[in-house]
């Protein structure tokens, strides 16, 4: 669904770019569970480098101060009592026209 989100959506250069590098690199089609695995990733090394330490404590403390993460899931935001970093803002409505998933307006 990437190539359908608007050209200013935040995510569609995270995604795109995602999935450039990710079918270039193993010819063949992205899934959400490579996505997941590259969202996680990152936040992970966002941590590592705000923290200045990959001690585990220290990177818990710092992904609970991650906002506004653009990731290929969603916009991730943490914090003490939220360690989904997602909300409903992250899913997008689709439908099945002719055959083809279309994002739903």
């Amino acid at each position: 669904m990437a190539e359908q989100l608007a050209e200013g959506h935040p995510q569609k250069p995270v995604l795109m770019g995602y999935i450039k590098d990710y079918t270039d690199t193993y010819k063949s089609a992205v899934s959400t569970f490579g996505g997941h695995g590259f969202d996680s990733i990152h936040l992970v090394v966002s941590a590592i480098k705000r923290a200045g330490s990959a001690e585990p404590q220290a990177i818990r403390d710092s992904i609970e101060k991650i906002t506004a993460f653009v990731g290929t899931a969603g916009i991730f935001t943490f914090g003490p009592k939220e360690h989904n970093g997602l909300d409903a803002s992250a899913f997008e409505m689709v439908k099945i026209e002719k055959g083809a998933w279309k994002i739903a307006e």
